[in-house]
Parts: structure tokens; C-alpha cells; sequence
């Protein structure tokens, strides 16, 4: 009697046990059965993190950018999004010279973001001498400063001046991306403007097609105002050997699968550059979305035909987002240079309510 008790007593504790354990296995099935359900769906659960590289020398007022770049890249379904501006101020002692004035240009502005849940961190240019700063990303394990030293870098001065800034702020970027837990990553300069359709999905939204149907792509360049004019009703990708820094989106776990990077015998260049050459063409692409959605930047000096000037003597920047978020352009490539990447202004054009129009140009330069 006293044994049969006892084994009544187990099945009953067994019982307590078991059924709570097969509900959570249960659960968590359900959940992942809901999550694939929302993927196929186009309602995104994943965590995103989306960072803007600001110099000290740029003039764009960055509240006013990251503010449209949040409407246009977004809504992102369910996902959650995280954002962090990347303020690059490098030292004198480096070879890049910034007046007083550029230091304080935009503080306000990112006091306001601040505000307004947006982080603000600073490009570590403090530890130069730190050979674990990039350990993440390179091999083997070296200092900015001693890959200066040694000749690592082939651009010389130039590089020091300007593509030294820009490297270590992407480099800090993708540095931030590795060792986050977000999902995807987003790199945009301060000074990109984005468009997609307002009927249409979102450009996250369009990434993370690409990335679904493509299992081997880690990074994509964003779409650019190429066969804009061509109505489409889906993005496609295309390859690319060299991806520019200025606007692309990784998926974040396929992207640490391809780091570090061995440093090579000829030197690093220019992050653009380095990047490209080292990293598999494979794992790389350029997204094509026609009509739905591009990216593009002011006019720059890879523009020479115009200059942001034409744009601003005559409206501000915020109206010039306000005015591509209503789709007030033509869709045209004739509007761009630098492989259509940049605006090729007309002031007549702005004046007359467009967003930058010229209509003289072709695609290229």
C-alpha cells in the first residue's frame, strides 16, 4: 500500500512537472511558427540598428536628416529600431584641421536629437595606439597609428586629410554593428536623402526581401536613382565589386561571418576600398528597385556641375526632404551624376517647387 502511495505521489509530481515544461516547449514553438508567419507576411520582428556618420566639417543639419531618413526608412512592421549618430571629430595631431566654429556647428542640433531617444557617441580617436580597438575587424591585431607608422596606408597625406576620417568612422561603425545584438545595420552619411514610394514599402522593408531571398548577400548598397524612371513592383539585386559607404544595410549575422579582415601586403587604402577588395563579391550586392525606393546625395564633388548652393540659396534642407518625401521630382535620371548617386541641381528647377531637378544631364558623369 505505502509503495503504491508513493508511485501515485511521483505520477502526480511528474504531472505538476511535465505539463508546464510541454506548455513552455509548446509556446516556444508557437512563437517561432508566429515569427516565421510574420516574415512571410512582410511584418518584420527583428532589431535594427541605424547609424549616421556626422564629420565635424558637415553643414547638413543632422536633426533634419536623421529625422527623414526615420520616416523613410521606416515603418519597419514590428521590429525594433535604434538610433545612434557616429560624431567624428578627429585631432590636430592627425593632420585634419577644423576651425573652432565647426566644432559647435551642429551641438545643438544634436542636443535636440538627443531628446528625442537618439544616441550620440563619439569615433574613439583617442585610442589610436590601441591595437584591440578593431580586433573585430582586421588581423592581425594592429594600431591605427602603427599601421600609419609602418606604411600600411598607401594614400599618404591625402588619406590622413580626409579618407583617414572616413575610415575610422566606418570602421567604428561596422565595429559597432559586430559587437551589438541587433539584427541588421544600417550606415548612412549625415547628408542622405531617401524616397520610396508612398503606397509602397519601406527601404528596410525591400532590404529584408533581398536578404530572405538571397541566403548567401551580407550587405547591400542602397538603390540609386538608375532606372528610377522604370515602374517596378519589386527590388532585385545586382552585383557590385565596389560598395560605396555612404548608404548600405547588413544583415548583421552574415556579416560577422566575414570578419576580420586580413590586412594586406599593399596597404589599406580608403575604407570604400579596402572593403571591396577584401570582401568576397558573393556576399555583396546593390539593390535595383526601379521606381520604389533610391537613395542620393547633394551635390558633392563628384558633381561639379552643380553645387549644394543651387539647392539652399532658395529653400532649406528641410524643405528639400519634405518636397522628395511628397515626390516632388521628376523621375529622371538625367537629375544625377557620379553613376547617379548625386543631384545635379537647377535652381530654376527648385524655384519652381521641385526638389533639385536638372533635366540636361545623363546618368554617369
Amino acid at each position: 500500500f505505502t509503495q503504491a502511495v508513493s508511485i501515485h505521489q511521483s505520477a502526480k509530481i511528474m504531472k505538476m512537472c511535465f505539463l508546464p515544461l510541454l506548455a513552455c516547449v509548446l509556446a516556444c514553438l508557437l512563437s517561432l511558427a508566429c515569427h516565421a508567419a510574420r516574415w512571410e507576411d512582410g511584418e518584420y520582428d527583428a532589431k535594427v540598428l541605424v547609424m549616421t556618420l556626422l564629420f565635424a566639417t558637415d553643414t547638413r543639419p543632422v536633426d533634419v536628416m536623421v529625422k527623414h531618413r526615420q520616416r523613410m526608412l521606416c515603418p519597419c512592421g514590428e521590429s525594433t529600431v535604434e538610433d545612434v549618430v557616429l560624431y567624428n571629430q578627429p585631432p590636430e595631431d592627425v593632420g585634419v584641421k577644423i576651425k573652432q566654429e565647426q566644432k559647435y556647428l551642429q551641438r545643438d542640433r544634436l542636443e535636440v536629437l538627443k531628446k528625442q531617444s537618439v544616441k550620440v557617441e563619439h569615433v574613439p580617436w583617442d585610442r589610436l595606439d590601441d591595437d584591440t580597438l578593431f580586433r573585430r575587424l582586421f588581423k592581425p591585431p594592429t594600431s591605427i597609428r602603427q599601421l600609419v607608422r609602418d606604411g600600411s596606408w598607401h594614400h599618404g597625406t591625402q588619406l590622413l586629410q580626409s579618407q583617414f576620417t572616413n575610415f575610422m568612422g566606418m570602421a567604428t561603425a561596422f565595429m559597432r554593428c559586430l559587437e551589438s545584438d541587433h539584427d541588421f545595420c544600417v550606415f548612412f552619411d549625415e547628408d542622405v536623402f531617401l524616397y520610396h514610394k508612398a503606397n509602397g514599402h519601406s527601404l528596410f522593408h525591400l532590404a529584408a526581401e533581398i536578404f530572405e531571398k538571397n541566403a548567401e548577400i551580407a550587405i547591400l548598397q542602397a538603390p540609386n536613382m538608375c532606372g528610377s524612371s522604370k515602374s517596378s513592383i519589386s527590388c532585385a539585386v545586382q552585383p557590385i565589386s565596389f560598395m560605396s559607404g555612404r548608404y548600405c544595410i547588413a544583415h548583421r549575422e552574415r556579416l560577422s561571418k566575414i570578419f576580420p579582415l586580413s590586412i594586406p601586403e599593399k596597404g589599406m587604402g580608403s575604407w570604400e576600398q579596402t572593403f571591396s577588395d577584401l570582401v568576397q563579391n558573393e556576399v555583396k550586392g546593390e539593390m535595383d528597385c526601379g521606381s520604389l525606393a533610391w537613395a542620393i546625395h547633394p551635390p558633392s564633388r563628384f558633381s561639379p556641375q552643380s553645387t549644394p548652393e543651387d539647392i539652399t540659396a532658395h529653400t532649406p534642407w528641410e524643405e528639400v526632404a519634405r518636397r522628395i518625401e511628397n515626390g516632388s521630382f521628376r523621375a529622371s535620371e538625367d537629375s544625377t551624376a557620379n553613376n547617379c548617386e548625386d543631384m545635379v541641381a537647377s535652381s530654376e528647377m527648385v524655384q519652381k517647387g521641385f526638389a533639385w531637378m536638372q533635366l540636361m544631364r545623363r546618368c554617369g558623369f
